[in-house]
């Protein structure tokens, strides 16, 4: 009759069991690291943002043009701690010295990444801007527009408000180059365009909520 031999595997490879669990400790790790990106932005992938702006411009392009306040309205997609945002934006400005209001007009696309940190409720995160704008204003006699790009950086914090809902609080600054500006007399219908291109800066304050969908 044979001996029965004890198994001695588990003696032989002492380490495979806390290799089993390191590994099960890892990916427990990696399965919670996405699904808290996707909650510092929004817990679902699609949201919708609408905001308030406080817009100061700078340069050439803005003669007496002082700060303005108007909107902004974003769909956005969260896949993960990457976002990104397309929507549009608008403001108004006064011009120094003249009976007469400046407008900010345009789409945009804004990539964001969202930083995991041990706050359960603020998210801290850096974004990027580029849009299509157009720059407005008349008076009595005159209307003036030219189109131009713009690129903006920066950043800004998302408050976890409920489930749903985030506070989204942020600053941006940014630079734009306009095409020819176009003018028309509206009197006498004659128009013109000046025979410069100009640019400018600006920086953007942000408040505003996000809801998710």
């Amino acid at each position: 009759m044979e001996s029965q031999r004890p198994d001695r595997s588990r003696d032989l490879y002492p380490g495979g069991n806390v290799l089993k669990l390191r590994g099960l400790l890892l990916a427990a790790v990696l399965a919670a690291a996405l699904p808290a990106g996707l909650q510092g932005q929004a817990a679902q992938r699609l949201s919708v943002q609408g905001s308030g702006l406080f817009i100061k411009l700078f340069g050439d392009a803005f003669p007496g043009a002082k700060a303005g306040i108007g909107f902004e309205a974003q769909i956005r997609y969260t896949p993960s701690a990457f976002s990104f945002g397309a929507g549009f934006q608008y403001t108004s400005h006064e011009i120094e010295g003249v009976d007469q209001r400046a407008t900010l007009v345009g789409g945009f696309f804004e990539p964001r990444y969202v930083f995991s940190t041990s706050s359960g409720t603020l998210f801290p995160y850096l974004s990027g801007r580029f849009y299509l704008v157009q720059l407005k204003s008349e008076n009595t006699d005159v209307r003036t527009k030219a189109t131009g790009l713009a690129a903006n950086g920066g950043g800004g914090v998302l408050v976890r408000l409920a489930s749903r809902v985030n506070a989204d609080i942020g600053a941006t600054y940014g630079y734009s180059r306009f095409s020819n500006f176009k003018f028309e007399d509206l009197s006498t219908g004659i128009t013109g365009e000046s025979d410069v291109s100009n640019s400018g800066s600006n920086l953007v304050l942000r408040l505003g909520l996000t809801l998710g969908l």
